[in-house]
């Protein structure tokens, strides 16, 4: 059986793929309050007590994430605690396994225009995404150094916004898709006074539904290649669209506009992604598939707002 070392295997991604392959992989993921990877004191001393186990794989999920007015108000943290995570994972990989394949979550707000075309390792990022993407960026070229320094192999694996059951239950989560269902939830709920509309409608986003990443991270176990691995989107939606199925589908009625948000959301993006479904020409939505994740994500934070003190 394959044996994988998962970092970040608590948060919204690791929990479901723990969920989905504990039964195909033999996976060890340590806990917070096993191992602190902003510490590097505390994670010598977890290896020191594992020294003899043995990975094929570390698959690092770990990820410091905030979004919206969160993200503007905590630009220098968000960029500081993801850059140490970085940093700490590759010191993991180095110090104590370098034979084992490095695995890593990338993001697409990393890619930018360099010379005639689109980089994920350099060129100017976009201000609003900016002290998320460079820790990203960050963690790529180091890989990259480390495989032509010692050989070490790796792959980053870039997928869209992450979407669908299973993630926390956090106000700091403002992805739209997610968020959006979340906070339509608290307020179908009476958990809250007011559904807030947030950012510009035209906001366009590329969506990838968290079962099927996680399906391609198992399959891309199998991949020998070294390098970046985009995983091409499912969905690609506007803010409004989004909107108006949460206003026809969940009976919310839009009592105010657009709430102004901090948080100046990028309308068109500089990498022009390749998606299974662009429905942001189309007048509605009618996508069976999609339907379906957008009832079942609403279904799951119903339940779970239903049962929050």
């Amino acid at each position: 059986m394959i044996k994988v070392l998962l970092l970040g295997g608590t948060g919204y991604l690791g929990s479901v793929f723990v969920k989905r392959f504990k039964k195909k992989l033999f996976i060890i993921s340590p806990t917070r309050q096993d191992m602190n990877l902003l510490d590097k004191q505390n994670i010598d001393q977890y290896f020191k007590k594992i020294n003899s186990q043995k990975f094929d794989f570390i698959l690092n999920f770990c990820v410091f994430q905030q979004t919206g007015n969160y993200l503007v108000k905590n630009a220098k943290l968000v960029k500081e605690q993801n850059e140490t995570l970085s940093n700490n994972a590759l010191y993991i990989w180095k110090k104590y396994y370098p034979k084992s394949k490095f695995v890593s979550m990338g993001a697409n707000c990393a890619y930018s225009f360099y010379k005639s075309g689109f980089s994920y390792l350099k060129g100017r990022l976009y201000g609003g995404t900016k002290n998320f993407a460079q820790a990203k960026r960050l963690l790529a070229n180091k890989c990259k150094k480390l495989n032509q320094k010692f050989k070490m192999n790796y792959t980053i694996l870039i997928p869209g916004t992450l979407i669908g059951p299973g993630e926390q239950l956090s106000d700091e989560k403002m992805h739209f898709f997610n968020g959006g269902l979340f906070r339509a939830a608290l307020y179908k709920n009476n958990r809250i006074k007011k559904f807030h509309f947030i950012m510009n409608n035209n906001v366009i986003r590329e969506l990838s539904s968290v079962n099927k990443v996680c399906d391609e991270i198992y399959q891309n176990l199998k991949n020998k290649k070294n390098g970046i691995i985009n995983l091409i989107p499912e969905y690609r939606i506007s803010l409004k669209q989004f909107y108006n199925l949460i206003e026809k589908r969940l009976k919310i009625k839009k009592k105010e506009d657009f709430k102004k948000s901090l948080f100046k959301a990028s309308i068109s993006k500089s990498y022009k992604i390749s998606v299974k479904n662009d429905f942001t020409k189309k007048s509605s939505i009618s996508n069976k598939k999609f339907l379906k994740l957008f009832d079942n994500t609403f279904a799951y934070f119903s339940k779970k707002t239903k049962l929050k003190n």
